[in-house]
């Protein structure tokens, strides 16, 4: 007869739901700002104990580098999908204005931008992500407009990097004027004005 030994894990079990605590980080984070939105906040809003929090993420910048990370799945991947669809590069320009400033998903603006600006201290952990998706985002914006040289839909006067920087820049002036409260109809015409050196 075979006797099988069950192991018991140590200490106390796992009640945290993961994804709901970074949902709720996410939208805390994003809608009313970080510099407002203490640890305690969270742990209040998600049902949790800071220690949990600190189980599962091991600090503030362990929790803050997920939240980003729960962002580009849920948000900057959805974004990003505009620019590997095969249409025309102009139409793929207005369809990107629309998403930015129509998008209700995006009227409290960026949190991806609002963190990559922001004055508050972030952790090591965090400051690396926050540049790594950045690089993504500028190389996505790059890897479009040079598909769209290739089929002469773009100048090829135009630097392929200097093109994905400007309207790198541009997007983030126009997430952090919408997150600021600005009229989105006239930050709509200010994008459509600016990107209109592209077509």
């Amino acid at each position: 007869m075979r006797v099988e030994e069950t192991k018991r894990s140590r200490g106390r079990p796992k009640t945290l739901n993961r994804d709901d605590v970074l949902d709720i980080s996410m939208k805390a984070y994003w809608k009313e700002g970080i510099e407002v939105i203490s640890l305690n906040e969270i742990c209040k809003r998600s049902n949790v104990s800071k220690p949990g929090i600190y189980r599962e993420f091991g600090n503030d910048d362990g929790l803050m580098k997920a939240v980003l990370a729960q962002y580009e799945k849920k948000v900057i991947n959805v974004v990003q999908k505009l620019f590997t669809q095969d249409i025309p590069f102009t139409d793929t320009l207005d369809k990107f204005i629309l998403m930015l400033t129509v998008d209700s998903s995006h009227h409290d603006g960026c949190l991806f931008i609002k963190l990559r600006d922001s004055n508050y201290p972030l952790g090591e952990e965090t400051k690396k992500e926050i540049e790594r998706i950045h690089k993504k985002y500028v190389e996505s914006y790059a890897n479009w407009i040079q598909r769209a040289k290739d089929k002469g839909e773009f100048s090829k006067d135009i630097s392929t990097n200097l093109a994905a920087n400007y309207i790198d820049t541009q997007v983030g002036m126009v997430m952090n004027k919408i997150s600021n409260g600005y009229d989105v109809q006239m930050l709509k015409d200010i994008l459509t004005l600016s990107f209109s050196i592209f077509k």
